[in-house]
């Protein structure tokens, strides 16, 4: 009880004295000298009133800070989202390139091409068999057959095996079960290109000639011969030469120039006829 009562007292002098500040400090503005009292009161609180002002300016000013941030965190927001927008859009325009730059490209292999049939755009494959068939978007409507050849602008993709009026299935030149006959450029060495099953996604060229000439980093190009397959369309890149069990045949590893893992627009030409359909 004591203490409440000493808590009251003091808070009440307290109060007295602020007021009685406040109410010399709004007469003196009306008399010309102050008192010995109101000079002593007034020193006497001068800390105490800079000690407010001081707390009242780091308020205010944390005050301050904290909008300001606050502000920041906004804007730094909004250039984030800004930023993601600019990066769609430019995903976008870069895939739009590259789709016009793939279909240039295919126009102009169709120009140069005689043998052209029909532009066709790759719309499925198996999981299964990825690097072994594809489905095209174009049919016997469109005047597609069986083992007519597929290409694109870097080289070959394979042949024709099954169609229905809209689509066209191509067995892919990595298949095992493909085949194409090749000789390198340079040189050259006639051979057999087919899937090469020790390594998915290569070729395994086999030569004719045990003692044929051929490097690594030479060119494979379709030869034309037993049908089919143009000559001259280009194959794949030399990347590894080697014997077999026999050590009779030489073989070499072609990587495709073609990326079977991206197609997506290739050209259905004309096949080249077999000798004895000839006759």
């Amino acid at each position: 009880m004591l203490r409440w009562l000493l808590n009251r007292r003091t808070m009440a002098a307290l109060a007295t004295l602020v007021v009685a500040v406040v109410l010399m400090t709004l007469t003196a503005r009306e008399r010309q000298r102050v008192t010995v009292v109101e000079n002593w009161l007034l020193d006497a609180l001068a800390p105490v009133t800079r000690a407010a002002h001081q707390v009242a300016a780091v308020v205010d000013g944390a005050r301050q800070q904290i909008a300001e941030l606050a502000r920041l965190r906004e804007e730094n927001q909004r250039l984030r989202q800004e930023l993601e927008r600019y990066r769609q859009q430019q995903a976008v325009m870069e895939r739009g390139y590259r789709s016009y730059s793939r279909i240039r490209a295919l126009l102009a292999l169709k120009e140069r091409e005689p043998g052209a049939v029909a532009a066709a755009n790759v719309i499925g494959r198996d999981p299964d068999r990825w690097l072994e068939e594809v489905l095209l978007d174009v049919g016997t409507a469109d005047g597609v057959a069986v083992d007519m050849v597929v290409i694109e602008p870097r080289g070959v993709v394979g042949r024709i095996t099954r169609t229905t009026r809209f689509t066209a299935t191509v067995l892919l030149l990595t298949d095992p079960q493909s085949g194409v006959g090749v000789l390198v450029s340079r040189s050259g060495d006639a051979g057999v290109a087919v899937g090469d099953p020790a390594r998915s996604g290569t070729l395994e060229v086999r030569f004719f000639n045990r003692d044929a000439d051929v490097k690594v980093g030479d060119r494979v190009v379709t030869s034309g011969y037993g049908g089919l397959f143009p000559p001259n369309l280009d194959v794949g890149e030399v990347i590894e030469l080697r014997y077999d069990e026999t050590g009779l045949v030489l073989e070499a590893v072609v990587q495709p120039f073609v990326d079977f893992d991206r197609l997506f627009e290739v050209l259905v030409v004309q096949p080249v006829q077999r000798s004895w359909e000839l006759r």
